[in-house]
């Protein structure tokens, strides 16, 4: 038996004393979904520990993200910033032909669209510092470059629902949660995050930011293995379809034992979720046992009883394809006595017409 993601939410909501809220996470319509004027999905509030989601809207889209063209411009864009990093290296601030000078010149407008770059690197590209965030955002284009198949249904010009997340652990979410909004400068924000979202507003894109908590912990252990199963589940790593190219689940708790214990009365207590999604997640181990028991039923098919059944109705079977051939023959011998009797009807006239004409 194969787990499914009910059995993973369970465990996780029961075994690591977490609640969670995954639906929209496994769609990756997190900013779609809360942003749509209407039929918002509840969620748990962010002032305490757990592990978060965030994404990226357009403005002005009801939480819609970027159409297939705007991807392509998206990827020739962070292309030509790593292009421009490769290029630094080289002169280290210093272009020695117009093309460096113009691959600078857009590193930095780049750069300056929300905060601007290390007062200790002026001249150096502020998302891309090495070998390592160049590999990141390679991998981030080509989880992009699935995004324009042109195998999928719909047009280049239909906006995108579902965007890559990013995936946080923090002992205080809401603390965390506004590192991701460009007005802060995004000083503190994820490089990759810092680089699309300047991107994004280079391009006339500005971005919408949502960050919605998706699991609640009381217990320090917890907080990593959260971190973990909300990655796994957003596919949010950078060779997925995301924004996270560290392994998930290096984050320690150190809460204090106060907040651990308020978490525990807010989630067990304060909200329904964590037994809305038990009651779901049982629904769904009953709907697998059930069918499970109906294979296995099926796979035994026929018993020896039923067995014997079917060897009697064959029997019957072949007695009745015994009667059905006698009675075709029957048919058969009918007809052909009924052709013979009518050429001897025809034969007796004919003789009766004859003995007439001669008297």
């Amino acid at each position: 038996m194969f787990p499914t993601l009910a059995d993973d939410l369970h465990r996780s909501e029961t075994d690591l004393g977490a609640s969670s809220h995954a639906s929209t996470q496994i769609r990756r319509t997190v900013d779609f979904d809360q942003l749509k004027p209407t039929g918002k999905p509840v969620h748990y509030a962010a002032d305490g520990p757990g592990a978060y989601v965030a994404a990226i809207a357009i403005e002005g889209r009801n939480g819609m993200w970027l159409n297939r063209d705007e991807i392509r411009g998206l990827i020739h864009k962070l292309l030509k910033y790593i292009t421009a990093y490769r290029a630094w290296n080289d002169h280290l601030g210093t272009p020695s032909d117009p093309e460096h000078a113009e691959l600078d010149a857009f590193t930095r407008d780049i750069d300056t669209q929300y905060g601007g770059r290390d007062s200790k690197k002026p001249d150096g590209t502020r998302f891309i510092s090495d070998d390592d965030a160049v590999t990141k955002v390679e991998l981030f284009v080509k989880s992009l470059e699935k995004r324009y198949d042109p195998s999928l249904p719909g047009t280049d010009q239909v906006y995108q629902v579902s965007s890559p997340l990013y995936v946080g652990c923090f002992k205080n979410m809401e603390d965390r949660a506004i590192t991701y909004q460009p007005n802060t400068g995004l000083k503190m924000a994820d490089k990759l995050w810092g680089l699309v979202c300047c991107t994004l507003a280079y391009m006339d894109k500005d971005p919408t930011i949502v960050v919605v908590p998706v699991i609640r912990t009381w217990r320090r252990p917890d907080l990593p293995l959260a971190e973990v199963l909300t990655t796994i589940l957003g596919s949010a790593l950078v060779a997925q379809d995301g924004f996270n190219a560290q392994i998930p689940g290096a984050t320690l708790d150190r809460s204090m034992p106060s907040i651990l214990t308020a978490a525990e009365q807010y989630v067990l207590a304060l909200e329904p979720h964590l037994k809305d999604s038990l009651d779901a997640s049982s629904l769904e181990m009953e709907k697998r046992r059930r069918y499970l028991e109906s294979m296995e039923f099926v796979s035994n098919f026929p018993s020896a009883e039923v067995e014997n059944t079917l060897g009697e109705l064959r029997g019957h079977q072949q007695e009745i394809y015994s009667i059905d051939d006698q009675y075709a023959a029957l048919i058969r011998r009918i007809e052909a006595d009924t052709a013979e009797m009518q050429r001897q009807k025809e034969a007796a006239e004919s003789y009766v017409r004859l003995l007439t004409a001669v008297n």
